[in-house]
This record gives C-alpha cells, sequence and structure tokens, in this order.
C-alpha cells in the first residue's frame, strides 16, 4: 500500500496543527545577511520548501546574543527587536505555501568560533571543544541569569514575528548542551555535579521561556539523546532529562544524536543504514507524553510510513532530502 495514511496524517505539537508529518529540521543555509538579517535567497529558500508540501517548516538556528553565540559565518540574528519586521515577512513567504514555521533559538557557547566573533568563547567551563581549540571562559551565575533572559527574548521575538512555534536548541554540544554534558561542564556550583544540577540550567531557560510566551505558544526542545562520546550524556540519562523538559513546558522533543566531538552521529555519511536513529525517538516516546520527532537518514516516504505507523516517532524530519529536493512531500503523496 503506497498511499502513506500515517505521513500525511495532520498531526499537532501543542496548539499547533499541520498539515501531514513532515518537519523539515533547522539546518544552516549561511543565506542570512552580513549583518543577520533574513536576505531574499533565504526567504525564497524557505519558501520553495513550504510550497513543496512539508508540514512544519524549523528555520535554522537564530543567535540569540551576538556577536559570542555566534554559530558561522553568516547567522540569523533573533537578538534584537530590529529583527522582527525581517523575521515577519520570512514567516509571511513560508505561510503562502501552506506550511507552518518554527524558530530555532540558539547560543553557540564554547563552539563558537573566534575567527568569526572576534571574542573569547563563553562555556559552563573552561574547556576547549570547538575546532578553535580555545578555553571557553566559563559563565558566572549572574550571566547564566542573563543568558536565559536572552532566551525569553528571543523566544518572545519569534512569536511577535508570527512564528508558529519555537525550538530550543538544546543539542549538537550548543551552550545548552555544554551544560548538560559531563564532558563540558566541570561546575561546582548550582549548574553542574549531578545529572539533576547539569540539567538545571536547561529546565530554568524552558520555564522561563515558558512564563514569556504564555501556555498556549508551542515550544519544541532539540536534544541529543546519546552524544555518542565516552563519558558523554547516553540514552537512560536523557531519557529521565525528557520527563523533567515536559514538565517545564515542552510541548515537543526533537530526537537528535551526537555532539561536535562525535560528528559521523549527528551529520552520517552515506553508508549509515536509514533511519538508523530511530530507536533513540522510540525510547523517548515511551516514556513522554508529548510528541517526537525523529531524524536521521531517513531517505524515503516508505521508511518514513514505517516509522510512524509502528508508533517509533510522532514526526519524522526529512533534512538532506528537502535540501536536495523540495518537492519531496508532494511526490510522495502523489
Amino acid at each position: 500500500d503506497m498511499t502513506f495514511n500515517y505521513l500525511f496524517r495532520s498531526g499537532s505539537i501543542g496548539s499547533l496543527v499541520m498539515r501531514n508529518r513532515i518537519v523539515m529540521p533547522a539546518m544552516a543555509t549561511n543565506f542570512a545577511s552580513a549583518w543577520g538579517e533574513p536576505a531574499p535567497r533565504l526567504i525564497a529558500y524557505y519558501a520553495r520548501r513550504s510550497l513543496g508540501g512539508a508540514g512544519l517548516i524549523t528555520v535554522e538556528n537564530a543567535n540569540i546574543e551576538d556577536p559570542v553565540g555566534g554559530n558561522g559565518a553568516t547567522q540569523l540574528r533573533i537578538d534584537h527587536d530590529r529583527f522582527i519586521p525581517g523575521l515577519h515577512h520570512l514567516v509571511q513567504a513560508v505561510h503562502a505555501g501552506g506550511a507552518r514555521v518554527s524558530i530555532q533559538i540558539n547560543h553557540a557557547g564554547a563552539l563558537a568560533d573566534p575567527k568569526h566573533t572576534g571574542c573569547v568563547p563563553r562555556g559552563p567551563s573552561p574547556v576547549a571543544w570547538g575546532r578553535s581549540g580555545v578555553l571557553a571562559q566559563p559563565l558566572s551565575s549572574s550571566e547564566i541569569d542573563e543568558t536565559i533572559e536572552r532566551f525569553c527574548a528571543a523566544a518572545e521575538r519569534a512569536k511577535r514575528a508570527g512564528f508558529d512555534a519555537v525550538e530550543i536548541h538544546g543539542g549538537h554540544g550548543y551552550l545548552i548542551a555544554q551544560f548538560l554534558s559531563p564532558l563540558t561542564n566541570r561546575r561546582t556550583d548550582e549548574y553542574g555535579g549531578s545529572p539533576e544540577t547539569r540539567w538545571r540550567f536547561a529546565l530554568q531557560v524552558v520555564e522561563r521561556v515558558r512564563g514569556r510566551v504564555g501556555a498556549s505558544f508551542p515550544i519544541v526542545f532539540r536534544l541529543s539523546i546519546d552524544e555518542f562520546v565516552p563519558g558523554g550524556r547516553d540514552l537512560e540519562e536523557s531519557i529521565k532529562l525528557c520527563e523533567e523538559l515536559v514538565d517545564v513546558g515542552v510541548d515537543a522533543i526533537s530526537a537528535t544524536a551526537g555532539t561536535s566531538t562525535s560528528l559521523a552521529k549527528q551529520l552520517e555519511p552515506m553508508s549509515y543504514p536509514q533511519g538508523w536513529r530511530t530507536y533513540l525517538a522510540s525510547a523517548v516516546k515511551k516514556s513522554v507524553k508529548i510528541p517526537v520527532i525523529t531524524v536521521g537518514v531517513i531517505r524515503t516516504p516508505d521508511v518514513a510510513e514505517q516509522i510512524l505507523r509502528e508508533g517509533n516517532a510522532d514526526f519524522v524530519a526529512i533534512g538532506r532530502g528537502l535540501i536536495a529536493d523540495p518537492d519531496w512531500p508532494r511526490k510522495a503523496r502523489s
């Protein structure tokens, strides 16, 4: 049966309803302007993927604190109200094609490259975590509080710009992930030590963002369920963390994997089997009541359909498939 009944069933995340179960995950394009505005090329790129039939489009990581939180040479920014009009224009262009649209907010932390940012990277602990090899300068507790406030302000701007949801990036070795992981969090204050204290920063971000955007605005949390690094966070710990994230107001978990030192698990080579990461989403789904998005070399609609049919995830994220062919969903449907 090639009708893909599950793939093209409408789905919801909190109050948000999408036309199908196909999610475009956040992937950096470097199409933003040098000032962090959504340039015409970037708007056209996302609008085209909306026309192609995706259900939810997640706009690539937007920087909540320029320059220190930056990731890449030309990155979207959401750290000032002056970016709201341009982002609103992007939202309207995506809505015109029928997709819903979310934006991922991020702080690169110790992964920020001084060559791009011109400043010393910040992180939970003095660990060299990026390719630059530069030791991160630890954030003080007052700076942690300011950073949480920046996440809140960014989420509020996303809502004001008209996005249907916001995704908080807690994966792939960026700042929130650095606090979550024992590899990068060596703190001895209330933000480090046991798993529960390492989680505190992430949980405070979510709790305060929820307070800022209100009860009905959907929050997705992207988490590397397994870091695939010796001594890193694993599936067992992540399941407990996901339960806590639900308690503080997350509406969906985007279940990714890997970190900056296990890149093959985060952006797999061709040799990896289709949907190999799905077991991570499936394990999380068994212990939380909110929708779970799975991702990772899901190439064909029949594999996507099978994942949904077997109840291993609620949504499938198609990344490189949508870069290569914006009409992937429409073609599957027809």
